[in-house]
């Protein structure tokens, strides 16, 4: 049976920065960095140093005078403070071609996150391991996600059949909920729920961008348009 924990009394806004902040961290430990000073973090990430060392402190690392955080330390601090140790295991709910790429995107499970079941209606993807993933009837959904102790589902099925979905995953007792499809869903308030739509992202983008065809050629100045997205 998944298991719902504590929500967390950090901030939302400072729980998006963290994240934001680990991220980074990583990809620059893969670069063969080793520290950092917050002051060039808040720079990469468009932050003030102030902002910055107050995030880092619900961390609990420290940084060196000499040579800032060390990077891998820091990392796993923001990561212990985000997920406590624990990796969440998710289910995918529709097989098409967006379910898919998510699928393939996590076929190497990180230390946070393992997809661990699929969910479709189509006989062909049934039975089937799709990017390393078997894949259940959606039928099913109840029985599996309990029986795996999954706690977060995404549903990438089309409009009209998601809140069915979700109705099946709250049913399963998952704790939170990525949805892809346009209409939201309806969820009790113990449920988290995500809304991420491509398409509505590069309308929002395309409306504050103004008039602009091409900055760089110098046609028309789109910056003084711009927002915080």
């Amino acid at each position: 049976m998944s298991k719902c924990y504590e929500k967390d009394k950090i901030p939302v806004n400072t729980v998006e920065r963290l994240i934001k902040y680990r991220h980074l961290l990583n990809w620059l430990s893969d670069n063969d960095k080793t520290h950092i000073f917050s002051h060039e973090l808040a720079a990469l990430v468009d932050n003030t140093p102030a902002q910055m060392r107050r995030d880092l402190m619900i961390t609990g690392c420290s940084g060196h005078p000499k040579y800032g955080y060390k990077i891998t330390d820091l990392s796993k601090g923001i990561s212990d403070v985000l997920h406590k140790g624990r990796k969440r295991k998710i289910a995918i709910v529709g097989i098409g071609g967006l379910g898919r790429s998510i699928l393939s995107y996590f076929r190497n499970p990180s230390k946070e996150f393992e997809v661990v079941a699929a969910f479709d209606v189509d006989k062909q993807k049934v039975g089937q391991k799709i990017s390393g993933c078997p894949c259940y009837h959606q039928d099913e959904i109840i029985i599996k996600i309990n029986e795996l102790g999954i706690s977060m589902g995404v549903i990438t099925v089309p409009n009209d059949q998601a809140q069915a979905v979700a109705d099946k995953l709250i049913e399963a007792k998952v704790c939170a909920i990525l949805n892809f499809a346009y209409l939201p869903v309806k969820v009790p308030k113990n449920i988290r729920v995500e809304q991420l739509n491509i398409s509505m992202k590069l309308e929002k983008l395309a409306y504050f961008s103004g008039d602009c065809i091409n900055c760089k050629d110098g046609i028309v100045d789109c910056s003084k348009e711009l927002v915080n997205l």
